[in-house]
């Protein structure tokens, strides 16, 4: 039995080290990637509250934060990011509910144009004026606001620990304003929980008042295809589609 757990972690050691291979790399190997963490690394607990101008960081996650620092964890914040940089080489990226933006000025280190929304006043005020970079936008709206009155079409749309925070009903008109936004060839990446069965995305949901639909594996997997094609679930954490192509 020893032996089995033994294992087991060890699995879990070399699957973690897989999923994270994209921030190694970086780390190691791209210049861009080291100076922009630096810059996000200036902050931390304190000089966010001093700068953001507010102290609940329940939802509004930063990399630099003690937890997540103790957990290693913001390995992980960094990895949503660094993954989604293999497809917005010179692409236009809308950063959807992008929180305080650190996850917008990382992406905008090899994309043509980066716009973030999120609908909170004061992470907008705080992502404008920290994040400096000449191909980059903060937008200050309610994303379903945004869908509906936005003229460009991206190449790539993230939601990075989004989904979780609208209801069920909410989350496919999110979806539907995605699909909208997108290019004929546009992808969708993004992160979140996703529970292996109904009564542990419950469980997850009860913890967090701020979550108000948690999806599982199987379920999520149903609702992208139902807008996307070519979708790809990695650890129960990230996912990648494709828009759907539209039949002649």
């Amino acid at each position: 039995m020893k032996i089995l757990k033994i294992i087991s972690k060890l699995l879990s050691k070399i699957s973690n080290l897989w999923l994270l291979r994209d921030y190694f790399c970086h780390s190691l190997l791209n210049k861009k990637f080291r100076e922009r963490r630096k810059v996000i690394e200036q902050f931390d607990e304190n000089t966010l509250k001093q700068k953001w101008g507010c102290s609940d960081f329940e939802e509004r996650s930063f990399p630099t934060l003690s937890n997540f620092k103790t957990d290693g964890w913001f390995r992980f914040m960094y990895q949503r990011y660094l993954m989604a940089t293999r497809y917005t080489r010179e692409k236009t990226v809308l950063d959807s509910c992008c929180g305080l933006g650190w996850g917008s000025f990382l992406i905008a280190m090899n994309s043509k144009l980066v716009i973030g929304v999120d609908s909170d006043l004061p992470s907008i005020q705080f992502a404008r004026d920290v994040w400096k970079s000449s191909n980059l936008n903060f937008i200050q709206k309610d994303i379903y606001d945004f869908f509906k009155t936005n003229k460009i079409s991206f190449d790539v749309i993230l939601a990075m620990e989004t989904l979780e925070h609208f209801t069920k009903e909410d989350g496919i008109r999110y979806l539907q304003g995605i699909v909208a936004s997108l290019k004929s060839n546009g992808i969708f990446i993004g992160s979140s929980s996703f529970a292996e069965t109904r009564e542990q995305a419950e469980m997850q949901c009860a913890e967090n008042p701020n979550h108000l639909y948690i999806y599982t594996e199987k379920e999520i997997k149903e609702l992208l295809n139902n807008y996307f094609e070519n979708v790809k679930i990695y650890s129960r954490l990230f996912f990648l589609a494709s828009k759907k192509k539209q039949k002649n």
